[in-house]
């Protein structure tokens, strides 16, 4: 799956991805702390303390992860103040930290000596992301489905996405305001054919003709 996303991405995408999950690595040590083995003693040692213990820990973490995620956009901004698209890939993927808190659980586990099935479900998620990964290439999916939207003031549907991000991502990007200009173009030479009888080519108006730019200048 990871060489079909590769193919899917490209080199540049898929080296930005890449780019973005190693920067927020740097950082997860920050957010786990290094709880695991003292957790684990901790509630081996003194059985009944498990709910105090665990909470402790979960509530560590969380502080842990919040100090990192804003590490991690005081680095990124720091190190790519021009790059939107990297800084807003690494937001993103920096606030899967806050969910580290949740590894008390498989704490608990570890110290029952139950960790198969912490390998269980880890494996479960694995394959189910994959799944995920393998769905997202072949569904053939519209923009809607795969950029935020908004009504526009006259209910359309409009990307939320800011236009100078399109390009990196790899989106096309079409000037639809031109489209209104194109139909009133077309507009004009039907009523020209309808008035006044005349067959109107817009392909054999010269490109420096000095009368068009003259009304184009005059905005009217």
């Amino acid at each position: 799956v990871g060489l079909w996303v590769a193919r899917y991405l490209g080199p540049n995408q898929f080296g930005q991805l890449n780019y973005v999950i190693a920067f927020v690595g740097m950082f997860s040590a920050l957010a786990e702390l290094g709880l695991t083995g003292i957790v684990v003693r901790e509630i081996v040692r003194e059985p009944e303390t498990v709910t105090t213990t665990l909470g402790s820990a979960f509530m560590m973490q969380i502080v842990g992860a919040v100090v990192a995620v804003g590490a991690i956009l005081c680095a990124i901004s720091w190190l790519r103040p021009e790059d939107d698209l990297t800084r807003l890939m690494v937001a993103v993927y920096s606030l899967s930290l806050l969910f580290r808190a949740t590894d008390v659980i498989k704490y608990w586990f570890e110290s029952q000596v139950q960790a198969r099935y912490i390998v269980w479900i880890e494996n479960g998620a694995f394959v189910l992301m994959a799944l995920v990964r393998v769905a997202l290439i072949l569904g053939d999916a519209s923009l809607l489905n795969l950029t935020p939207v908004e009504p526009s003031g006259a209910g359309l549907p409009m990307s939320q996405f800011d236009k100078d991000d399109m390009d990196p991502m790899g989106l096309l990007k079409l000037d639809v305001l031109g489209v209104r200009m194109q139909s009133a173009m077309a507009y004009a030479v039907r009523e020209i054919s309808r008035v006044r009888g005349e067959k109107l080519d817009l392909d054999s108006i010269p490109r420096d003709d000095p009368e068009t730019f003259k009304t184009i200048r005059t905005t009217n």
